[in-house]
């Protein structure tokens, strides 16, 4: 929706801070520049900044921003920083393993563990890509393995993994636009490939008319290296992007499938076998999900399922909490369900 093109910057900066006061989130300067809906720089939302501070709007303490009588933030973010953290650590394990599968193209995390805002009892939300026509397969394997490890996201929730959004390279794009949206593929911490930014980011270039900073946002992937914005044209090394895959180097050529047709023909079999797999397995699952079936998406290519109705929940949130004014700027958007 366009109405945030009408807001002023004052206006831009105490709804960026509503929205992450939702989350019981305070904001560093450089949160609130990468968050807000307007282009902006940094010494000009400084000095609009300091206006808001003297008018009461909104206070400063230890390098964050906040408005005015939520100091408690301050303690809260520490908390779930740490929690974050934990949950973070978690996820690299499990990262690690996964990514040795040949059709995983990139995992993330999402939600509040990718936003610092996880509290203790908090699951883990991961993202994960894989290649054309090895979605359901790849992810008959995953959650197989963390049931079996008692790691998948049930009746207990914390510290449980919840894979809940599963993409094809050739289906990156997301057609619902909203700042929310915008904000949830920001967030996405890429733990693999390491020293990779998201290619569902680059996906969807559309984000950064909700947050104009974006393209001009030094990006850190999970090991802290520095990588290259997101549309900036720039990969980090090791990667390709001829058919919008990361992390996986070309193989050198091999003279045997350029001189050898029995081994072209061989390795096409093998690719139609796994083909086949992966038809099975979207059917076995798609009838499994269908039982339980309420709002989640599922189709070859894409799945995102959500057991919380988050659309929902921070509808609430913003009822409660933000100012009218602000409220109506989200409410009447469509969330990312």
């Amino acid at each position: 929706m366009n109405t945030r093109h009408a807001l002023t910057f004052p206006e831009a900066i105490v709804f960026t801070l509503h929205y992450a006061d939702c989350f019981d989130s305070s904001l560093t300067l450089d949160e609130i520049w990468g968050h807000l809906p307007l282009k902006i720089s940094k010494e000009t939302l400084n000095q609009y900044l300091d206006e808001l501070i003297k008018s009461g709007e909104v206070e400063f303490q230890n390098e964050h921003y906040f408005l005015s009588g939520r100091g408690g933030l301050l303690e809260l973010k520490s908390q779930f920083g740490d929690f974050s953290d934990a949950k973070l650590a978690r996820a690299k394990s499990l990262s690690s393993l996964i990514s040795k599968l040949p059709w995983v193209h990139e995992i993330g995390v999402s939600g509040s563990v990718a936003n610092k805002t996880a509290k203790e009892n908090d699951d883990i939300d991961l993202v994960i890509v894989t290649s054309s026509k090895r979605l359901w397969f790849t992810r008959l394997i995953i959650v197989i393995y963390l049931k079996l490890t008692r790691q998948y996201r049930g009746k207990v929730v914390k510290d449980k993994f919840c894979p809940n959004v599963w993409l094809s390279l050739e289906n990156l794009e997301f057609e619902n636009r909203s700042y929310y949206l915008a904000r949830e593929i920001a967030s996405v911490k890429v733990l693999y490939p390491q020293g990779g930014s998201s290619v569902i980011e680059k996906a969807n270039p559309w984000i950064s008319l909700y947050l104009p900073q974006i393209p001009h946002i030094g990006r850190r992937g999970s090991d802290g290296e520095d990588l290259p914005p997101p549309h900036s044209g720039q990969r980090p090394s090791g990667s390709w992007t001829s058919s919008g895959g990361a992390g996986r180097p070309f193989p050198p050529p091999s003279p045997f499938t350029a001189t050898h047709g029995w081994v072209r023909l061989g390795f096409q079999n093998f690719n139609l076998i796994f083909n086949y797999f992966d038809q099975l397995s979207f059917s076995f699952q798609k009838m499994l999900i269908k039982r339980h079936l309420t709002r989640e998406l599922v189709t070859v290519n894409r799945a995102l399922f959500h057991p919380v109705n988050y659309e929902d929940v921070l509808k609430d949130k913003i009822d409660k909490k933000m100012h009218p004014k602000y409220r109506e700027i989200l409410v009447d958007s469509k969330f990312w369900s």
